[in-house]
């Protein structure tokens, strides 16, 4: 019995003292929070970190990830985030889905072939 609360005890300061990048998640059609969660925890997100404001992850089943600024995370003691190099929004359309490994992958829109610039 002590050992089984012990061992509770210890899982549950792990996950409070474990590293939250987000915001908020908000589920679409496809991926459970468990998903996005472990996914998200094991992918390198230091370039969408933004200085102040939330980054947003749309995943292509419908689901959005809000990413902490990087003064929030600063605020809570969270220093790795020093360490990330560039702090900018990412331009272009991006959809991000999770793969059967628990990657997450970005899939960039890219801009229509269809129309091209005509010079005089």
């Amino acid at each position: 019995m002590k050992i089984g609360l012990t061992i509770g005890i210890i899982l549950t300061s792990i996950s409070v003292w474990s590293q939250n990048v987000c915001s908020s998640i908000h589920l679409g059609d496809t991926y459970t929070s468990l998903q996005i969660n472990q996914a998200i925890e094991n992918a390198n997100l230091c370039g969408y970190f933004l200085d102040s404001e939330n980054a947003i992850l749309s995943f292509d089943d419908g689901g959005v990830v809000y990413l902490k600024s990087k003064q929030e995370l600063i605020n809570e003691g969270q220093n790795w985030i020093e360490k990330c190099n560039h702090f900018t929004a990412v331009s272009g359309e991006q959809a991000f889905s999770i793969t059967n490994d628990g990657v997450i992958v970005i899939r960039a829109i890219s801009p229509s072939t269809k129309y091209k610039t005509i010079k005089n």
